[in-house]
């Protein structure tokens, strides 16, 4: 801030043309220097500092409340795909155990089997089995929880595709994939869903989650919220929900019953996955 300036206007009692000017001239420059404002340099310095912290913060609260928002549409769709599965149980008389249901249907036949189903669904496009290849509301690649590539198309939501993987598009923009597999001589099956449709990152624990359905030798009979693949393969950091294997919503290796238990996305580089 400038050194503030004292003016001392003199002048007696007389009225002349000089005297009034000395005192117009020495109240314009009490005007410009000691009202107290800022120097323009003093404005550039604050308006710096005040960007400096903008920009550190910023990208913190931007993935926060991105954070935020893919928790929301996580916690949506399995309601809306548990709520679907329900009404489907209902019509086709299967309350006990879903597997019930989707067992009248062959190995692999997710067409079919998931036909009840995705009527209950605001589906607006479609692809079966090995047509995936090249559509556009889909990602060349997917990622499991580990970071890793997916080699199938089961094993997330991408144009993989492959036998036995049905791919589905929402009216809101959510992707998912449909897996109905023979699993010890009795089809179940799962499903990936991605939140943000082919946008980056497309892995598991950040926009894409898996949902089990009555999957064979699992725990739940019904809708559940892991991953329920019955094979030995590798599982891409994810929890096996199968076999009397239980599997803890809290260590974030099952995101979708972490994100419903705890209201926020796992940590995946505290669980020593890449970023």
């Amino acid at each position: 801030m400038r050194k503030k300036v004292t003016c001392h206007c003199e002048g007696a009692q007389s009225a002349t043309a000089a005297i009034q000017k000395k005192r117009l001239d020495c109240f314009a420059l009490w005007a410009r220097n000691d009202v107290g404002g800022f120097t323009l340099a003093e404005v550039l310095i604050t308006l710096g500092i005040i960007g400096v912290v903008a920009a550190l913060t910023m990208p913190s609260l931007i993935q926060k409340q991105n954070d935020r928002a893919t928790v929301a549409k996580v916690k949506k769709m399995y309601s809306v795909i548990s709520n679907a599965v329900r009404l489907w149980q209902a019509e086709e008389g299967c309350d006990t155990d879903v597997a019930d249901c989707i067992g009248q249907y062959a190995a692999y036949d997710c067409q079919n089997a998931f036909s009840g189903i995705e009527k209950k669904l605001n589906i607006v496009d479609r692809v079966y089995q090995n047509q995936s290849k090249n559509v556009a509301w889909l990602p060349a690649v997917s990622y499991g929880l580990d970071g890793s590539a997916a080699a199938q198309g089961w094993e997330g939501v991408s144009q993989l595709g492959g036998s036995g993987t049905c791919e589905y598009l929402l009216n809101d923009g959510v992707t998912m994939t449909v897996h109905m597999p023979d699993e010890g001589g009795r089809v179940s099956g799962f499903i990936f869903f991605d939140v943000n449709g082919p946008k980056a990152p497309n892995r598991v624990g950040k926009d894409i989650f898996p949902i089990g359905i009555g999957s064979y030798r699992s725990p739940a009979k019904g809708v559940n919220p892991y991953y329920t693949e019955d094979n030995s393969g590798n599982n891409w950091g994810l929890c096996r929900y199968r076999n009397g294997e239980e599997c803890s919503p809290d260590d974030g290796k099952s995101p979708t019953a972490y994100v419903i238990a705890h209201d926020k996305l796992p940590d995946l580089v505290k669980m020593g996955y890449p970023k």
